[in-house]
Order: C-alpha cells, then sequence, then structure tokens
C-alpha cells in the first residue's frame, strides 16, 4: 500500500494556515499532492495538527476520506469519496465545522477512524473523531458519526452524528486531568480509546 501524509503549511506572512493530503507513491518514488483539506487565518504559531483515515476499499464500494484539524479552539472535519488514484480528480471533498454544530472549545490532540459496517450490499462509513478539551471542564470527548445520505459525491452537512451529542468519555477535574487520547477499531464494530490520566498511568475505553 502507498502511504498518505497530511500537514499543515503556514504562511508566516499573512497568517495563513493550510491543511494538505499528500500521498507516496512506491513504484516512482514521487510525492503526488492530492488535496487542500482546508484552510483558515490565525497565529502563525497556532499549529492545526490534522489527521485523516480511509476507509478499505470493498466491490462496487468506493472508499471514503476523512480527516480533522483544529481551527483556533474548534475542529473542522471533511468527508470525501476516495478514488483510489494518485491524481486529485479522483476525489470529492466536502467540511464543515463542528463548532456551528456542537459546544466544542480548547480542541487539542485529534485522533481519527473510521470503518464499513451494514450490509455487504451497501455498507455505510462509520467514523469516529475523538479529542483532548484541555481545562477543568473538559477531558476525552468522542463524536460517531456516519454517511448514508443520497447525496453523492458526500457533503459534510449530510452527516448523521449519534444522537446529535458529543459523547464524554472521561472529563478532568481540579486534581485529575486526561489527555492524549488514541483510538483504535477491531473490525467488529468495537471502539476502543486510550489516554494519559494525570496519575501516569493509560486510561482505556471501550465501546
Amino acid at each position: 500500500a502507498n502511504p498518505y501524509v497530511t500537514y499543515e503549511k503556514v504562511d508566516g506572512a499573512s497568517s495563513t494556515h493550510t491543511v494538505l493530503l499528500d500521498r507516496y507513491e512506491r513504484i516512482t518514488g514521487t510525492l503526488y499532492s492530492l488535496l487542500t483539506l482546508g484552510t483558515f487565518r490565525g497565529d502563525s504559531g497556532f499549529h492545526a495538527t490534522p489527521v485523516a483515515a480511509v476507509s478499505k476499499s470493498q466491490p462496487g464500494t468506493p472508499s471514503f476520506l476523512v480527516a480533522s484539524w483544529k481551527n483556533a479552539g474548534s475542529l473542522s472535519f471533511g468527508i470525501g469519496r476516495y478514488g483510489g488514484n494518485v491524481f486529485s480528480s479522483h476525489y470529492s471533498w466536502s467540511t464543515t465545522d463542528l463548532s456551528g454544530i456542537f459546544p466544542i472549545s480548547n480542541v487539542i490532540n485529534p485522533a481519527l477512524a473510521i470503518t464499513m459496517l451494514g450490509p455487504s450490499s451497501k455498507p455505510v462509513p462509520n467514523f469516529y473523531l475523538v479529542w483532548e478539551e484541555t481545562g477543568t471542564g473538559g477531558g476525552i470527548r468522542l463524536l460517531h458519526g456516519s454517511y448514508s445520505g443520497s447525496v453523492w459525491p458526500p457533503l459534510a452537512s449530510q452527516i448523521a452524528w449519534e444522537k446529535s451529542a458529543i459523547i464524554r468519555v472521561a472529563d478532568n477535574s481540579a486534581s485529575e486531568t486526561n489527555s492524549g487520547p488514541a483510538i483504535a477499531l477491531d473490525g467488529s464494530s468495537g471502539v476502543y480509546i486510550a489516554w494519559r490520566y494525570s496519575g501516569g498511568t493509560w486510561g482505556t475505553g471501550a465501546g
């Protein structure tokens, strides 16, 4: 498989942040620019820390690309059709600012995973976005979304979010801090989240 990388470029003069997705083609040894995932303006010292995931291709079903990145104190999220090709014309892309849907603030350390669930005749992409919310009122937060809309290519505005709410995985307190989440899927609808607890051990959650 050919690896992919998502990263951020910052123009210091204009304080413009550009989030990009590239693909490395092993056969030719070439790095191809695939997509501009998003742009925003902000302090040049700010880091978007973008993450991306691609679903496994299945017969008759295209792969899906999802990505997320920090946008000031909020999170941007995007979904698109993944063409399995090194050329950008084989991709579609649609984004949304999650702070316009959910009460999101003080975000750092996002992590993302995607899988296809449902009947083999019409599997549906399901994606899980976890992040750390700093501060005493923060903690580890999770969103579970899926896309079964009839609109094609996919639109971020058509994503169905579970219970239309953020899932509170772990809460901070005056004496406890939860940070640095990571997420993995087991291929059987299981979701596993690990994070660092202020006591120096690793917390885990499964759903």
